[in-house]
């Protein structure tokens, strides 16, 4: 069946007024998704567990190679960054999804990113920046399946150059933190005094094209009443996300 999402009804309408980044579904099954830089030979698919779904697959790209979309995070503002991902393997699977406010990615690299999350061999990785354009992966304490759709949410505070982010999904019912030996807030890899105006995905080295899909969908950008704060009290209130794609 299809996502079952059950909220308070002022979530409900904090979400309504969310701007969708993509969902893929006006786009061409088999062919590259529309209005992204550098679409590195990926195709939009039908979702293996929904068939009526569209989603992005990233199973046919290079390594090395920055991908992205528009969207935008004020300098001020605390906004979270919510997509779909289901990895379909544990080896080859490797994918840095982040937001940076480089506006031309043609002349953007990996250290250009600020909040980043890493997708790699079927575990979550998170990032510690140093706000110059360095830092080091940690691994998240939480584990997570193969073939199965999670929902990350990255609560992004553009003012402080942070991130925090919670997984729905899978054995998480409702909306859990990411913490690494239980850290939870993690800096800009670079930090920005400006908006933050691209989604973006880095295919890093061990992406050849050989290597095994990961899906992305449901890339939206939602205001910031809804995400920590709220997220927090509906995991005390008891109140339910359950986010799940078709089994």
């Amino acid at each position: 069946m299809k996502n079952v999402l059950t909220l308070p009804l002022a979530f409900l309408s904090l979400s309504a007024s969310g701007a969708i980044i993509d969902n893929f579904q006006s786009d061409t099954v088999g062919e590259a998704p529309t209005d992204w830089y550098n679409a590195n030979n990926w195709t939009v698919e039908l979702d293996p567990t929904d068939p009526t779904n569209k989603v992005l697959n990233t199973q046919s790209r290079e390594g090395n190679q920055l991908s992205g979309i528009s969207a935008t995070i004020g300098a001020s503002s605390t906004l979270t960054l919510q997509f779909d991902f289901y990895i379909g393997s544990t080896s080859l699977t490797d994918l840095t999804i982040g937001m940076t406010g480089i506006a031309d990615l043609s002349t953007a690299s990996f250290s250009d990113f600020g909040p980043i999350t890493r997708l790699q061999n079927g575990d979550i990785r998170l990032y510690q920046g140093d706000g110059s354009g360095g830092g080091a992966y940690t691994d998240a304490d939480q584990s997570i399946d193969i073939n199965t759709w999670y929902t990350m949410s990255m609560i992004i505070d553009n003012a402080n150059n942070t991130v925090t982010s919670t997984i729905t999904g899978g054995a998480f019912s409702s909306p859990s933190i990411l913490t690494s030996s239980s850290q939870s807030t993690f800096a800009f890899r670079q930090d920005t005094s400006g908006n933050l105006v691209n989604f973006a995905i880095y295919g890093n080295t061990n992406n050849r094209n050989s290597s095994n899909p990961i899906l992305i969908d449901n890339i939206s950008i939602i205001p910031e009443p809804s995400t920590y704060g709220l997220l927090l009290a509906a995991c005390v209130l008891g109140l339910a996300l359950v986010r799940r794609h078709q089994q």
